[in-house]
């Protein structure tokens, strides 16, 4: 192996943090009482159906009578959120779906990703998450070893959280060409249908995010999303960047940073010089115009063909992993996804820049091949896993300039700490 074939130091790697801790750092006010207030006889909170806005408040009264009002938070930190855990029995497990995670993810972390996608979720009790209408989750129960090993559950995953929801069922899916389809095996009588699709995307997304297991109630069937799977991330920003700010934004990472469009301004170009040609012959044979709007005409000509077009959107590529690209597509956006909807800023335009992974042919390759994520190739994993750092790394260059929030593809906020400044950091592999 050459020297220029040795993989590079991707350098200090941004830290994510969890949702809940970011969450957590939102500029909201405790309800909790202090030795300095009044004590509270009641709290009543209202939330409006739709996007949290100025109009989401708590309202109190004290002991005086006294009418006061705050800004309602997701969950008062204070209160009581979880039960002691106990042991579950086969009888209760096994009518359920269930999501199983490791001993140490917290459960303020399941309410936090649960509140991300669902509107109006939160603790209703103690072990007893809301999530809508006559759907909740409740734990966390302790899975016993006996049950880890009869449901084939790693044994790392000694936590489990049932989901209640009452099934609505479908019509079952035929396979296409005998080809296995994973809700067709897990759901042989009629395919989860409504509310209750729904929410297992969810727990799907939530198994993603915290590299748990899905079990589905009835068949038993097992489902381990890869957390390295989720790769894409977008930032949500009320700045919008021309294309040369944002090449001058990641370049200090990724040199090779380039406007996507730069082929077809240079075509655009041509084809206006060769219009503005065709417009001077005109003018001279057909149209005596006067001297002034002539210039003007010529002016307009020259500053079009000068300058790239009018945008509304538009893309910018880096080098990502050892072979991959990366393409960050920017555009406005009118909607902002469920876990944005408590900031203050996606009340107003919303710029969305979306970095998405675009591997290598051999990759795809490998992937296109691959019976599942468990049989991808090792080199594969490695150059996803190399891509995915410098895509955090993007997304941090960008979130400094222009401020707002990271979520994954699948709508969870990630809080990535950006890099200190390293000279002896090595860029991605160009």
């Amino acid at each position: 192996m050459t020297e220029d074939e040795k993989p590079q130091s991707l350098g200090p790697v941004p830290r994510r943090r969890s949702v809940f801790e970011g969450l957590a750092q939102l500029p909201v006010t405790s309800l909790a009482p202090t030795e300095n207030t009044h004590t509270h006889l009641t709290d009543t909170s209202v939330a409006f159906l739709g996007k949290a806005s100025e109009n989401n408040h708590a309202f109190r009264v004290d002991e005086t009578g006294t009418f006061t009002q705050s800004h309602i938070i997701p969950i008062p930190q204070y209160a009581t959120r979880t039960r002691p855990i106990r042991d579950i029995d086969h009888y209760t497990a096994t009518g359920h779906h269930f999501l199983a995670v490791n001993d140490d993810i917290d459960d303020n972390e399941i309410e936090a990703l649960i509140v991300s996608l669902w509107e109006g979720a939160g603790w209703a009790s103690p072990g007893i998450l809301h999530i809508t209408a006559g759907v909740r989750m409740e734990g966390p129960w302790n899975l016993p070893e006996d049950l880890r090993e009869k449901f084939c559950i790693p044994d790392e995953q000694t936590k489990i959280w049932l989901l209640v929801c009452p099934p609505t069922r479908g019509p079952a899916l035929k396979n296409i060409d005998n080809t296995p389809d994973m809700w067709a095996q897990a759901f042989p009588n009629g395919l989860p249908q409504g509310v209750e699709a729904k929410v297992l995307r969810t727990l799907m997304n939530v198994a993603r995010r915290l590299a748990g297991t899905v079990r589905i109630a009835g068949s038993g069937a097992l489902f381990t999303p890869d957390p390295d799977s989720a790769v894409t991330l977008a930032l949500y920003a009320p700045r919008w960047l021309n294309p040369q700010e944002s090449i001058e934004a990641l370049r200090s990472q990724f040199p090779q940073a380039h406007d996507a469009r730069t082929v077809n301004i240079a075509q655009r170009a041509s084809s206006l010089s060769s219009e503005s040609q065709r417009l001077k012959n005109m003018m001279t044979t057909a149209y005596p115009l006067k001297p002034e709007i002539r210039a003007k005409i010529e002016a307009d000509i020259r500053q079009a063909a000068a300058g790239p077009p009018t945008l509304d959107a538009y893309a910018v590529m880096i080098p990502v992993g050892n072979m991959s690209h990366a393409m960050i597509e920017v555009r406005p956006t009118h909607t902002v996804p469920q876990a944005l909807r408590w900031e203050r800023w996606a009340d107003g335009p919303v710029v969305e820049y979306r970095i998405r992974w675009i591997p290598d042919e051999k990759t795809r390759s490998m992937y296109a091949t691959a019976a599942g994520e468990q049989t991808l190739s090792r080199t594969a994993r490695f150059e996803r896993k190399r891509s995915a750092a410098d895509i955090e790394k993007a997304a941090a260059l960008l979130n400094l300039m222009v401020g707002g929030t990271i979520l994954d593809e699948d709508g969870f906020i990630v809080a990535i700490e950006n890099a200190p400044d390293d000279d002896t950091a090595g860029g991605p592999t160009q």
